[in-house]
């Protein structure tokens, strides 16, 4: 019986110990533009695929541009039009993903929305540095394929986009959009400094060890 009991008791340390290991494997990527030392002489800053942070950024659907002005990346949006660019970040299936950014919208009138997709591909590439024209349209349908949330002109986290989302495949993309309420029939702007992407790894199935306990430890009789 003592012998019994000794089995039990390491099995519950080794099972804590490995939860605890769990625990510590999430991780938190930060791509804070603030320390980026972005060009801003180009209407269109990742008109070429350019590496911040140690991830590949490549303009998608308009002219994602660059200001020191808060140090931000600038996503233009009217009703029905929108800036956007994406982030090649390996996703993987089965971890658990939440993203947050910190932004600001230019314009209390028009507030706008942030959205963000986690994606297979990029949306595209805009290479164009001619920046003529206004934000690309969009269809109501496109955005509903994003989370979004409507963005004040004071900057803060904005947490509820992604949250604890399960990857149900291998992703490569994250791509960020600015977009507009359907009553928004002025130019804003969406200002984003910080994207945050959280990564959790899948619980371990610990079951083995109370399978052998039982079977080689009968209780006595």
């Amino acid at each position: 019986m003592k012998q019994t009991s000794i089995t039990l008791l390491i099995i519950s340390i080794f099972s804590f110990s490995n939860l605890t290991n769990f625990a510590q494997n999430s991780s938190s990527i930060v791509i804070d533009y603030s320390y980026s030392n972005l060009p801003t002489s180009s209407c269109n800053v990742f008109s070429q695929p350019l590496v911040v942070r140690g991830y590949e950024h490549q303009s998608s659907q308009g002219f994602p541009y660059f200001t020191t002005d808060h140090d931000v990346i600038n996503l233009k949006c009217i009703y029905q039009n929108r800036t956007e660019y994406s982030i090649k970040f390996p996703f993987k299936k089965g971890y658990k993903y939440t993203i947050n950014a910190y932004a600001a919208s230019s314009q209390t009138a028009y507030p706008g929305q942030i959205g963000v997709k986690i994606s297979s591909t990029n949306d595209g590439q805009n290479s164009n540095t001619d920046c003529s024209g206004g934000p690309p349209g969009y269809s109501d349908q496109v955005k509903a394929s994003y989370a979004y949330v409507q963005v004040s002109t004071a900057f803060s986290w904005i947490n509820n986009l992604y949250q604890n989302y399960t990857a149900d495949a291998d992703y490569s993309y994250l791509l960020v959009s600015s977009f507009a309420t359907s009553s928004q029939t002025g130019l804003s702007q969406i200002m984003v400094q910080k994207i945050q992407i959280l990564e959790t790894p899948p619980t371990p199935v610990i079951n083995g060890p109370m399978t052998i306990c039982s079977s080689t430890y009968p209780m006595p009789t």
